[in-house]
């Protein structure tokens, strides 16, 4: 299970600000580290349904409810629980960054070691229903495309297009990491990348990987501060 989430920005109004309360530290889980989707051609992550609680379920469908009031596929609460319960969209222009605790920080990459340790495997995405997987593209080592190309690798690489890639709130790092998606076999035996994606993986844009010049990277050493906090609220608890 993923240990992302997101927090919501502070200097704008947001859709959510009235549920903040609801979320520890303004932490609101989501299932993947980078937006997954477009949502009336904005860049939108999926907030993570599994690990909400009852009440907040139950506060996102009333929220969507008042919300949409007079739309015609949400006439009632039960039928705006089963949208949350299947993925609410959230759009990155309401978030100030993306985060995660000992298991997000576990898979921080090392581009010139071993990129392969830094892989953000999306295999089970799209295990709910019938409902088709997004579509990325061409993947960044072997450049076929179809429905296995669904796994992301954070490179330690400033992306070519400011804020469509990977940040880190502990850090303080903006979402200017570069990003490459993958297909399974090429994460199964760690294929060589060649390419990246060109803004939002969304689009399916590519660029040529030899032309990151800057590196991006995490501090590391505030990431070990994060994860032994981590460990010892565990602990606590």
């Amino acid at each position: 299970m993923s240990d992302c989430y997101c927090t919501l920005r502070d200097d704008i109004p947001t859709p959510l600000d009235n549920l903040r309360h609801l979320f520890e530290l303004n932490r609101i889980p989501v299932v993947t580290p980078v937006p997954t989707a477009l949502v009336d051609e904005q860049p939108c992550y999926e907030i993570d349904a599994q690990r909400l609680t009852e009440a907040q379920v139950q506060a996102l469908a009333e929220n969507l409810c008042q919300k949409y009031k007079d739309h015609p596929e949400l006439p009632s609460l039960e039928a705006a629980i089963a949208v949350v319960q299947e993925g609410l969209p959230i759009g990155k222009q309401w978030v100030a960054g993306v985060g995660g605790g000992a298991q997000s920080a576990a898979t921080l990459m090392d581009f010139d070691e071993d990129w392969f340790s830094g892989s953000f495997q999306a295999l089970e995405w799209f295990e709910a229903g019938d409902e088709e997987p997004p579509d990325f593209g061409a993947c960044c080592a072997c450049r076929q495309e179809g429905s296995t190309v669904r796994n992301f690798v954070s490179l330690t690489k400033r992306a070519l297009v400011p804020g469509t890639g990977w940040g880190c709130i502990v850090c303080n790092l903006p979402s200017d990491g570069a990003l490459a998606v993958i297909c399974d076999e090429c994460l199964a035996k760690s294929a060589e990348i060649q390419d990246t994606c060109h803004g939002y993986a969304a689009t399916k844009e590519r660029s040529p990987l030899a032309a990151l010049t800057e590196d991006f990277d995490h501090d590391h050493a505030l990431h070990e501060a994060e994860i032994a906090a981590f460990v010892g609220a565990a602990h606590d608890s």
